[in-house]
């Protein structure tokens, strides 16, 4: 058999351009076991050497240090609330303006010019499972996952942007970030569960980058002898991932002009809110940010505000408590915009921000390593650095920041297992039902004081088209109620979804509406 030798000789070019690569950047070391290894681990460890940037791994670690000598203090940075004139406000502006931002933004869908975009790289390691977020069920009464109860919302939007419009086939595409941990187990989800009835074509997955772990001599670590050990690069890798992964391109093609992008923990989240989508559309601006008021000054949330005039978030514990107890003329808290990493870009704006270098975050962690020996540890303490960028960093790049408040109805994200009960499973369950209960409550839904009703996504968004389904009805003590859409009940007679959910909390079977 003769040998490809121009083939032969490409791999050699490589080979002899990887260690070139190391030596000029100090991390010959990376290859101190290559000759122990079986030739399927050294074709691994190669192609993975051969995907690092190993001189912008190199400026990545002089970056970190920097960070790492300024990130513990913000002493010596003029910080300052947003301004009034960037500050529109859910809770004040009115139901005529409501309903204006309303409108305008359903006719923004309804003519595809948005997009969402949900960042799911994230596993479910502190909740103690090993799936991604998405994948997780909080125990409603239907059963269904975060990221079914996040596609049905846009199921439904399609559906009213379409009547809002008179169009009988609108898309609104959902773009899904995943990391190399989450993203072929979403994959895999997505096709069993056939996208929860979202068009296949819609839905378009795409991974974040990763980036080299670093030791304090600014080594990259090895974590096995034929591994190097990478971290996700965080969520400012967004855009860099977009561009990459032809994302951009595959927004232009659709039409796509604004991109709201939503975090898939916050089971709260309204997936593509019309009236913020509205409200940005009037302001004609390239970057916003939803955000919540504070209830208390040192409340654990990352603040919106401005530091050495430019847009930023700064962490609870980055503000001091002088700043963050200031108050205005009538008492409140001058520092009271709290970010849920809920956003809303145009695509010019993300575009633009691929080919800027973002400001970085370093966190110190504890990484399992080779030694020089070749035996394997696991550290007690922190022991590495992980180097990652945060996608409000693109803040302070816009030419027209606005910050849009809406109320804790949009905000229960899932942080903790429910040991903690706080930002857990349990939770997220708990304030979902309390808006659903409101909803139904308003169409004069009774007996909810000691009864419990989940509304499917799939026939009401955000409480509308619940009057023929729940007026004057009364749930009795203690059920558990799912009110599904007509086309969902005929689908999924007969429902037992209660049962473990029955079991689990020892309440009466749940009733279910039909439509």
């Amino acid at each position: 058999m003769q040998m490809d030798v121009s083939k032969a000789c490409g791999t050699c070019n490589k080979m002899i351009d990887v260690k070139n690569a190391l030596d000029d950047n100090d991390q010959e070391h990376l290859l101190r076991f290559y000759d122990q290894l079986t030739p399927e681990h050294k074709k691994s460890l190669f192609d993975q050497l051969a995907s690092i940037d190993f001189h912008e791994a190199s400026n990545m670690y002089s970056e970190a240090l920097e960070v790492m000598e300024q990130q513990e203090t913000m002493s010596g940075k003029i910080i300052e609330p947003v301004p009034i004139s960037e500050f529109g406000s859910a809770l004040t502006c009115g139901e005529d303006k409501i309903q204006e931002y309303w409108n305008n933004g359903l006719k923004a869908i309804g003519e595809g010019k948005v997009a969402a975009l949900v960042l799911s790289g994230g596993q479910g390691t502190r909740l103690g499972l090993d799936v991604p977020k998405g994948m997780i069920s909080i125990n409603l009464p239907s059963g269904k996952t975060i990221m079914q109860i996040h596609m049905e919302r846009i199921i439904r939007l399609q559906e009213l942007s379409g009547k809002a419009t008179g169009k009988d086939d609108v898309s609104l595409p959902l773009y899904v970030l995943t990391s190399e941990a989450t993203h072929d187990k979403l994959l895999e989800f997505l096709e069993e569960n056939m996208y929860f009835d979202m068009r296949k074509e819609d839905v378009v997955l795409f991974k974040q980058g990763m980036n080299p772990c670093f030791n304090y001599e600014g080594k990259i670590i090895l974590a096995e002898k034929h591994l190097v050990a990478m971290a996700p690069d965080g969520t400012g890798g967004l855009y860099k991932a977009m561009e990459k992964n032809g994302i951009f391109d595959d927004m232009k093609r659709r039409g796509v002009h604004y991109v709201y992008v939503f975090p898939v923990d916050n089971v709260m989240a309204k997936v593509a809110d019309p009236i913020f989508v509205g409200y940005c559309l009037e302001t004609k601006t390239d970057c916003a940010a939803k955000v919540i008021r504070k209830h208390k000054a040192k409340q654990n949330v990352g603040n919106v505000c401005k530091v050495d005039g430019n847009y930023s978030v700064v962490e609870y514990s980055e503000i001091s408590d002088e700043l963050a107890c200031q108050t205005d003329d009538e008492g409140e808290l001058k520092f009271h915009s709290a970010s849920i990493c809920i956003h809303m870009f145009s695509l010019d704006f993300m575009m633009e921000m691929a080919s800027v270098k973002l400001r970085p975050h370093v966190a110190k962690k504890k990484v399992a390593f080779v030694d020089e020996e070749g035996v394997k540890r696991k550290p007690t303490s922190p022991n590495a650095i992980k180097v990652e960028r945060f996608v409000f960093e693109a803040f302070r790049y816009s030419r027209g920041f606005v910050t849009w408040e809406v109320g804790y109805d949009e905000f229960s994200p899932i942080k903790n297992p429910n040991s903690g009960r706080y930002e857990c499973p349990l939770t997220a369950r708990t304030d979902l039902l309390s808006v659903h209960k409101t909803y139904v409550e308003s169409f004069g839904g009774q007996g909810l004081d000691e009864a419990e009703v989940e509304v499917s996504p799939l026939l009401s968004y955000a409480g509308e088209n619940l009057g023929e389904r729940v007026r004057g009805m009364s749930f009795p003590p203690y059920s558990s109620t799912h009110v599904q859409s007509e086309e969902e009940y005929y689908r999924n007679q007969p429902d037992l979804s209660y049962q473990s959910f029955s079991q689990l909390f020892k309440i009466k079977p749940t009733m279910v509406i039909d439509g």
